[in-house]
């Protein structure tokens, strides 16, 4: 199978027809830009279009296939059996990706759900947010890591700006929670206790759905991968914001409460160090 030999009886057929390419394009029901891509040898009609190209243009699909007239048709068969099992295998990596992000953002939403929008009271620990966390970072692994050119990408301008944006939620959220551990009396000499609790339920979660944006903002400039650092502190710094704010809801004591909330912080952050060392314990080795 050769693309350009494709692209070249396409063109030849499609003059021979006296289509133009917006003809050609109309007829098939897809853009001009698409046949330009097929004639230039730049990519293969879709599976689903080979039999109507066939009829439009008077050719084969055999001879779609392999790009020149047919003088075997055992061989000519095998090529478009295999082209149909690579169209097959394009469309399977396409679709994992996206059926990864979409579990991960379901947890995600799942969430911060019940943590901020929920009103009901939601009873959580944060070990089973952790576990979550976990649940999530093998996901992304696996889809960095699935391919051989599948990655983390820790170069590029765009890319550090990403991590210190991160970086600086990430540590936001601690520095504000240790902040009103830290002046909690004051904090409520100024303002009465009723609105402490939703003031800083309001900026935890303006800090997750910051960190969820730009995750999904990465996903996607990255073609359908989590391929930058900034990835993985993101998720964690959404899921450290979702457990303070279960912790804000269940303070039964001074002691039991500081002792939970550091163990939120420090697990959390560990969680994204090791996963920061895994990846680049994991790029070394794709370099080697």
């Amino acid at each position: 199978m050769d693309k350009e030999k494709t692209g070249m009886l396409i063109k030849e057929a499609r003059i021979s027809k006296g289509y133009t390419q917006s003809e050609l394009a109309d007829i098939l029901g897809v853009t001009n830009k698409a046949v330009s891509h097929w004639e230039k040898g730049e990519s293969y009609p879709d599976v689903g279009l080979l039999e109507s190209l066939s009829s439009c243009l008077g050719i084969s699909i055999e001879e779609l296939v392999v790009g020149e007239p047919a003088d075997n048709d055992e061989f000519t068969m095998k090529d478009f059996k295999r082209l149909l099992r690579s169209k097959r295998k394009e469309a399977i990596k396409k679709i994992i990706p996206l059926f990864a992000n979409a579990i991960i953002m379901i947890i995600i939403l799942g969430r911060f759900y019940f943590a901020f929008l929920s009103g009901k009271g939601y009873s959580w620990s944060y070990v089973n947010d952790i576990l979550l966390l976990i649940v999530c970072y093998l996901i992304m692994f696996f889809i960095n890591y699935r391919g051989q050119k599948s990655q983390i990408s820790f170069q590029g301008k765009s890319s550090t700006a990403r991590t210190i944006l991160a970086l600086s939620l990430l540590s936001l959220s601690i520095i504000i929670m240790i902040f009103f551990v830290g002046v909690c009396d004051i904090i409520l000499e100024l303002i009465p206790a009723e609105y402490v609790g939703p003031i800083l339920s309001f900026i935890l979660g303006v800090i997750a759905v910051i960190s969820a944006g730009l995750f999904e903002y990465i996903w996607f400039i990255s073609k359908n991968k989590c391929n930058e650092p900034a990835s993985f502190i993101n998720t964690g710094t959404i899921f450290l914001c979702i457990s303070y704010r279960e912790w804000l809801g269940s303070l039964l004591s001074i002691e039991a409460a500081l002792r939970s909330l550091w163990i939120i912080t420090i697990a959390i952050v560990l969680m994204i160090i090791v996963s920061g060392v895994i990846a680049s314990l994991l790029q070394l080795n794709r370099a080697s």
